[in-house]
């Protein structure tokens, strides 16, 4: 029985348990201290964890502050709420066609742009407008940054490694009530409070590989690699050309 690749698939399942028996004893045993241990992937987890609580930080704290801004405080909910799925939609093509780092980078950039703007425009539908902006984009970074994340780190440290960002993602969403409270101290504090941490976000992303189009990487090794090469292993038609070559 062939399929449309025109490889064989009598014996598939032989196959798929011996590959699984064959990792299951060679691959040695990880634990969330390998993400530390290496420098390359220490970087890495590091600046992801702050990307991480700087998104889930403006993305509260943004919406919290947008509620309460002049005018129909439903307006300003419904309005916030439907930049998500806005967001959504956007980052179907962003994610199939741009580079990871690219959105990541640009996009804290212009929100922490927009967020210093709301500061110092007198607050009416302008500012909510460009709020919402803001608050579109820090969606945005969230969604590409589960991607990213994901592809970042191997398959061994893999879920410790999206665990510590999305705890400190946590730990932003925390932190970004008492940011939002600032406003009685002058209507600037708040978003220049907010603004500030997406600029250094996007700047530190600059150090961080880019992954799209790469494969899921397996081992501390690939990943240490990968870090040091800022190179991903591209996946290309002559690969699978080579591999069924090989099966054959």
């Amino acid at each position: 029985m062939y399929f449309s690749n025109k490889l064989p698939t009598e014996d598939i399942r032989q196959k798929v348990e011996s590959y699984q028996f064959e990792h299951r004893h060679a691959t040695p045993k990880s634990s969330v201290l390998d993400l530390f241990r290496t420098p390359n992937i220490r970087k890495n987890i590091m600046i992801m964890s702050f990307a991480w609580l700087v998104c889930s930080y403006c993305f509260y704290g943004v919406t919290y502050y947008i509620s309460h801004l002049t005018g129909d405080v439903f307006i300003n909910v419904v309005a916030t709420g439907s930049v998500c799925l806005i967001g959504c939609i956007i980052c179907i093509p962003l994610i199939k066609f741009s580079n990871r780092k690219s959105v990541v980078v640009s996009a804290n950039l212009t929100c922490s742009f927009c967020l210093f703007i709301v500061g110092f425009v007198p607050q009416g539908k302008g500012s909510l407008v460009i709020g919402c902006i803001s608050e579109l984009l820090c969606y945005i970074i969230f969604i590409v940054l589960y991607l990213y994340c994901t592809e970042m780190f191997p398959t061994v440290v893999r879920n410790a490694a999206i665990g510590i960002c999305s705890m400190m993602a946590r730990v932003g969403a925390m932190i970004a009530p008492f940011s939002a409270g600032l406003r009685p101290y002058g209507k600037w504090c708040a978003p220049v409070a907010f603004g500030i941490f997406p600029m250094l976000a996007g700047v530190l992303c600059l150090l961080l590989p880019e992954t799209k189009d790469t494969e899921l990487m397996n081992s501390i090794e690939e990943a240490e690699e990968l870090g040091r090469n800022s190179s991903p292993i591209e996946r290309t038609s002559n690969d699978f050309s080579v591999a069924e070559g090989e099966e054959k």
